[in-house]
């Protein structure tokens, strides 16, 4: 199989299977396109894992763009777009046309298997955090390594750390990703690593009134406090920057910006491709396919922040209505794997467009542009995003930000543990046996390490042992209650 076959099956494939949100996903990938097809180096695909972390967007499918771009250019970063995003996006549509069919048996049977699922991440993003610290030889810099992911996961990890016990009580320092990037890049640009008295002083009392204006419990809510402290923060990191600029940097790569167009001029020829029939359906089409570029543009801080954009976008503009919107779509997106930005968006099309022409070819026209307009977004800024990185990636600051990213997303990973542990726990509440399903999740996840430990089976095989195990022990423990 070629190197396409290798790029649409890797990613075809994990978009089967991505339970869990973005970041849950950046291990599973690695895995795949890197120990399994050999598709690019463990260099390459940091450097995309950072760049998509840093920009709106759907994150697994803009470092499916990545890895693509680098196998095959401007249809590459399509093409692996494309195949992450599309399984997600086909279920959701499914489903949502077979809404009114479905019964509560098959729902809950598609929550058991997500237990599975969940365990088959879990261990992969157990293994990137080993994996991160041993590969780091020196002492003093492991030390480093492991004082920063403990520091990342404390900031993080508060909310689903307090859901997973019993008890209504509020995380103090529970940031989200977002806040915890910006912290990062803040410290990295301003001071690129090179300290002094004046610096850690600037440094500290910046990064502790940030946290304390963005944590969960909000103990700085002063919205100029909040404004004031981001303004000093951008300033004082463009300072950074120009300091790097100043000493005799150049723009290493100029030609790339050239290659950016033409990656986008491509994204915008699919998109307006894609979008055709539902503009031929009705030109109403095109405010929807404007809003959903915008709220695409304006995704920070993972799927369950885009819902809130979404809302915005469609449910307050009166294009779909609350129940479609709360009660149909986000149930789905939420227990389909996927995307929930490209999810979202095709099951906002496809609500759109059976109001428009009152039939379900209608609905899945508008669907199929609310998919193409998810995919343009993704691509466009992670390609525009990439072009400035390797235009000025020789810069200190980000040499410094590739050789801490993988302790900082080792650091939300153990966030996404804990929130892989939260839902099978909430699954579990549904049937009153919230404890036998975390216990259930334990046992799986020990048989699985167990098998791969012995007979170092294929993700595909481990997946399937998973599934069925879950499915068999939840039903078994649900009937026994």
């Amino acid at each position: 199989m070629n190197k396409n076959g290798r790029l649409f099956l890797s990613m075809f494939k994990i978009g089967m299977i991505g339970f869990g949100g973005g970041t849950a996903l950046i291990p599973v990938i690695e895995r795949t396109v890197i120990d399994e097809y050999g598709l690019v180096t463990k260099e390459d695909y940091d450097v995309d894992v950072m760049v998509a972390s840093i920009t709106p967007g759907a994150l697994p499918v803009e470092i499916s763009a990545g890895v693509g771009r680098r196998i095959k250019g401007s249809c590459g970063l399509l093409f692996g777009a494309i195949a992450m995003a599309l399984p997600g996006v086909m279920l959701t549509i499914l489903f949502t046309i077979l809404i009114g069919r479905i019964n509560d048996l098959l729902l809950k049977q598609i929550k058991f298997i997500a237990v599975g699922i969940y365990v088959f991440i879990g261990m992969h993003l157990t293994s990137y955090i080993s994996e991160t610290i041993k590969s780091i030889s020196n002492n003093e810099s492991k030390k480093k390594c492991i004082l920063l992911v403990i520091s990342v996961a404390i900031l993080v990890c508060g909310k689903n750390l307090y859901s997973i016990f019993p008890g209504d009580r509020t995380p103090v320092l529970a940031l989200n990703t977002l806040n915890v990037f910006a912290i990062t890049f803040f410290i990295l640009f301003f001071t690129r690593n090179r300290f002094n008295s004046v610096k850690i002083i600037v440094t500290v009392v910046c990064s502790s009134v940030f946290v304390l204006c963005y944590c969960t419990a909000g103990i700085i809510s002063n919205d100029f406090v909040k404004c004031s402290i981001d303004i000093v923060m951008i300033i004082l990191s463009v300072y950074g920057i120009l300091c790097d600029i100043k000493d005799g940097y150049e723009i290493s790569d100029k030609t790339r910006f050239i290659h950016t167009i033409k990656d986008i001029i491509l994204c915008i020829c699919f998109g307006i491709t894609l979008s055709l029939p539902a503009l031929i359906i009705s030109s109403s089409s095109i405010s929807f396919l404007l809003r959903g570029l915008l709220s695409a543009v304006m995704s920070f801080g993972g799927g369950d922040a885009y819902l809130t954009v979404a809302d915005g976008m469609f449910v307050d503009s009166g294009m779909v209505t609350k129940e479609e919107f709360y009660s149909m779509l986000a149930p789905l997106t939420n227990v389909l794997p996927g995307s929930i930005l490209c999810k979202t968006l095709s099951g906002v099309g496809y609500y759109i467009g059976i109001e428009i022409s009152g039939s379900v070819l209608g609905g899945l026209s508008v669907a199929l542009a609310g998919f193409a307009i998810s995919i343009v977004a993704s691509c466009s800024v992670i390609s525009l995003m990439t072009g400035l990185y390797e235009a000025f990636g020789n810069l200190n600051v980000f040499s410094e930000l590739k050789r801490w990213i993988r302790p900082i997303v080792s650091g939300l990973l153990v966030n996404v543990i804990l929130s892989l542990i939260v839902q099978v726990k909430h699954h579990g509440a549904e049937f009153g046996a919230e404890r036998e399903f975390i216990f259930l999740m334990m046992a799986i996840y020990l048989v699985n390490s167990l098998v791969v430990k012995k007979y170092r089976f294929r993700n595909e095989i481990i997946v399937g042992i998973s599934i069925i195990l879950s499915l068999a022990l939840c039903n078994l423990l649900v009937l026994c209650r």
